[in-house]
């Protein structure tokens, strides 16, 4: 550890709270962070570019137009540019909103698309960056390039907004978060009443045009006057992550933190393990299907910021999983049977076994047993990987088999 530390010794101010960081193509890092007017500009100050042993080039200049601190919260980078937007609403000249500026990879040649392109805009939430450059943004009472005001509005690489798009939300909706589901656009966030105290979540689908995707179903509700969306996170192809404030989704029992797919379906199969849910901020996947999730939760009962769950069928964190399970023959020919070890620790326990897709998470089969073994035929499975799910009233695992012809 200490070794470590005198590498990496980045120049960060106990002052300055970090909120993103990203690796440029040529390897230096930049760093999105708080910001204080009065600071010292010798450290990193709001946004800044650093080596990979944490040295400072250079603070990079942020039209920040409001008083006292901010922070830049929103960070992305593609082989070219910098995305860096803030945090703090502002007000100039009536118009009100926050900053989104792009940079190239030297910090230089900023452009600022509340220069020219917000026509107007109560609050911008944040963005999501897609591919060749195209922004998502989303918000509250946008207006951009003279457009009506949306939460969502779509931008082309160029910085102009893309007029094929044109979102079908009322103008009371706040969009919390957003992210594109192939060519359409999942939405999440509250509706506040004018002159009302409370708040009602809502989640909606976009088609490509900007329509309201009428086949896409989400009842978020809350138990008390307010509920909201705060977050919508892509973990795995056609499964989302939600989590906000609400205790019920379409009908199902779910405080503040769920599993969907693209439809808006709320998946049994696909427990988290995490209770009273405050916040999930961030969640990714790796190529093993192993899911790290950020927030503020219990997990396994403590306190958590950061636990992986592994592959997307686990209700438990990682560390109390139990895998004394065994498959053979594995792989196993299609049409074959495959004989299941459920392991000593299930001996005289009822077991639920499920048989589950990985690429779709689809339940195709499940059965129950009270030994501590299994049969399973393969005759209406495709080839490909499957997880097999044990599950008892103390225990659940799981082991991966792959069915070949």
């Amino acid at each position: 550890m200490e070794i470590w530390i005198k590498l990496f010794t980045p120049d960060i101010t106990k002052e300055i709270i970090p909120y993103g960081v990203k690796t440029l193509p040529n390897g230096l890092l930049v760093v999105a962070a708080t910001y204080i007017s009065t600071g010292d500009f010798s450290k990193i100050n709001g946004l800044a570019i650093l080596t990979k042993e944490g040295k400072l080039i250079r603070n990079v200049a942020f039209p920040y137009f409001g008083n006292g601190q901010g922070a830049i919260v929103y960070l992305d980078v593609s082989q070219d540019k910098i995305y860096a937007g803030e945090s703090t609403a502002y007000n100039v000249n009536g118009r009100g909103g926050q900053n989104l500026v792009i940079y190239d990879h030297f910090g230089e040649q900023p452009v600022n698309l509340n220069d020219g392109h917000f026509s107007a805009i109560y609050r911008f939430n944040g963005y999501q960056l897609g591919a060749d450059n195209n922004l998502l943004l989303y918000g509250s009472k946008i207006s951009y390039d003279g457009s009506d005001t949306s939460c969502v509005v779509k931008v082309n690489a160029d910085g102009n907004r893309n007029t094929s798009f044109n979102s079908e939300l009322p103008i009371n909706r706040f969009a919390s978060t957003a992210i594109k589901v192939n060519e359409s656009v999942l939405v999440g966030g509250l509706i506040q009443e004018e002159g009302s105290f409370s708040a009602t979540a809502f989640m909606a689908k976009l088609s490509p045009d900007g329509s309201i995707d009428d086949n896409f179903r989400a009842d978020v509700s809350h138990s008390s006057l307010n509920s909201r969306v705060d977050r919508i996170i892509e973990i795995y192809p056609n499964r989302y992550m939600i989590s906000g404030i609400f205790d019920t989704y379409n009908g199902e029992i779910v405080p503040n933190a769920a599993i969907i797919d693209s439809f808006g379906n709320y998946i049994k199969e696909f427990p988290i393990g995490l209770s009273n849910v405050e916040a999930i901020y961030c969640a990714t996947a790796n190529k093993d299907n192993e899911i790290f999730v950020g927030g503020r939760f219990l997990a396994d009962g403590r306190n958590a910021s950061l636990v992986k769950l592994r592959d997307l069928q686990t209700n438990v964190n990682q560390t109390v999983l139990d895998n004394g399970m065994n498959a053979f023959p594995n792989p196993v020919v299609v049409g074959s049977n495959i004989y299941i070890d459920l392991g000593k620790e299930v001996i005289n326990k009822k077991s639920k076994i499920s048989v589950i897709e990985a690429a779709t998470g689809k339940m195709i089969y499940s059965t129950v047993t009270n030994t501590n073994n299994a049969i399973i035929n393969t005759q209406n499975f495709g080839t490909g990987l499957y997880l097999v799910q044990r599950s008892t009233d103390d225990i659940q695992s799981f082991i991966k088999i792959m069915v070949v012809k």
